[in-house]
């Protein structure tokens, strides 16, 4: 058996089989995954995170890619194929946004006097938004003036419309509000 053939039946063998491994009960993953994780399967989370970045590619395309196409004049498939890179990359861009609140949480919480348990949520949430949405509004103007050559107004309107409506921090606050 070849080694890349071996590598390939191991990590078969580890998606269908493991659960997915939980620490010491301090469960980050699902914060930087966006991801709810209880006793899923491995097989349920990568189900999960398919439906998920459909979901996030169809708001792109409604949010980023029709304005462009319909306003910029942008060929469609240009535009179609340019935002699966977009949606990927955005996933990396929001994580880092999620990353800097997370650093930014707790003395920002200090700063404004917050106590007690959880005093950092809040600060959390807002600064989630804050540095997710300037990642994305980023990413966003890159795509629509450097890969899409949109009109430099039509890119800051469309990407500051992105950094706000596709901000993956709504769906956070969401979440933690209705559960």
């Amino acid at each position: 058996m070849r080694l890349t053939t071996l590598w390939i039946f191991v990590l078969t063998l580890t998606v269908f089989v493991c659960p997915p491994a939980m620490a010491d009960g301090i469960h980050t993953v699902a914060y930087f995954t966006r991801i709810g994780i209880s006793e899923d399967s491995i097989i349920s989370i990568v189900g999960k995170v398919a439906l998920l970045m459909l979901a996030n590619y169809a708001l792109n395309l409604v949010v980023i890619g029709f304005p462009a196409i319909k306003f910029g004049a942008v060929n469609g498939r240009r535009v179609a194929i340019g935002l699966v890179g977009l949606t990927l990359l955005g996933q990396i861009a929001d994580r880092l946004g999620a990353l800097v609140a997370g650093m930014l949480a707790g003395p920002v919480a200090g700063i404004l006097g917050l106590s007690g348990e959880g005093f950092w949520f809040w600060p959390l949430i807002g600064l989630n938004f804050f540095f997710s949405g300037i990642a994305v509004g980023v990413l966003a103007f890159y795509f629509l003036r450097r890969r899409w050559r949109v009109g430099k107004g039509l890119s800051w309107a469309i990407a500051g419309t992105a950094a706000i409506l596709t901000n993956p921090a709504w769906a956070m606050c969401l979440w933690f509000i209705y559960s």
